[in-house]
């Protein structure tokens, strides 16, 4: 047990995560650039190389640097996983089953990427993150961003600096604007009878 913690704790489960995401990228660069299939082929390679690299690097060496540059691409591409639901929900053309959940999909990877960002703060800041004098750890961090994307704030965990404390409050503020507007703008909009779940295909149709 201890080892299964030590794994996830440590810069290893990082550079896999990084080496994992590569996937990811494949898929964002079909989803979000639109160009000819050898152009989306060329930068998938890119980024396919860049997340094998920093994740190697990361199995190798390790430290502060590179966790801080991880953190930040870990943030870019949860921002770009958002971007490419939001093109998949404006192409839905239509309040359904889809549009809904994408939309909260999209809710919660504001609270990951936050996670990301905090995480870049303490690896690139100086001192600690929080003004209990800690970092925190990865889940104390999802439990921080969670806690203040809800606008919840329960206090026992608060930022030290300024500029953390600036993030915060974004964070705070895009968590509420979200829920009142696009939440609440779509699910406004359902229509009576919507069918909450995959349209069905033609032959289940004529069946």
């Amino acid at each position: 047990m201890e080892a299964i913690v030590g794994f996830f704790k440590g810069d290893l489960a990082l550079g896999v995560v990084g080496i994992a995401a590569a996937a990811v990228f494949l898929t964002l660069a079909r989803a979000l650039l639109p160009k000819t299939d050898r152009d989306r082929a060329k930068v998938a390679a890119i980024y396919l190389a860049l997340a094998i690299l920093f994740g190697v690097a990361l199995l190798i060496w390790g430290g502060a640097t590179l966790d801080g540059i991880v953190a930040v691409l870990s943030a870019a591409l949860t921002l770009l996983i958002g971007a490419a639901i939001v093109v998949g929900v404006v192409d839905q053309g239509e309040v359904n089953f889809q549009t809904v959940t994408g939309a909260v999909c999209v809710y919660l990877l504001l609270g990951f990427m936050f996670v990301f960002i905090y995480g870049s703060i303490a690896e690139f800041g100086h001192g600690a993150l929080f003004a209990q004098g800690t970092d925190g750890t990865r889940g104390i961090r999802v439990y921080f961003s969670y806690v203040t994307l809800t606008t919840v704030g329960y206090g026992d965990y608060t930022m030290r600096t300024s500029g953390a404390r600036m993030f915060a409050v974004l964070e705070m503020l895009m968590g509420q604007l979200y829920l009142v507007t696009v939440l609440a703008l779509l699910v406004s909009r359902m229509r009576p009878g919507t069918r909450w779940g995959p349209k069905p295909t033609d032959e289940s149709e004529q069946t």
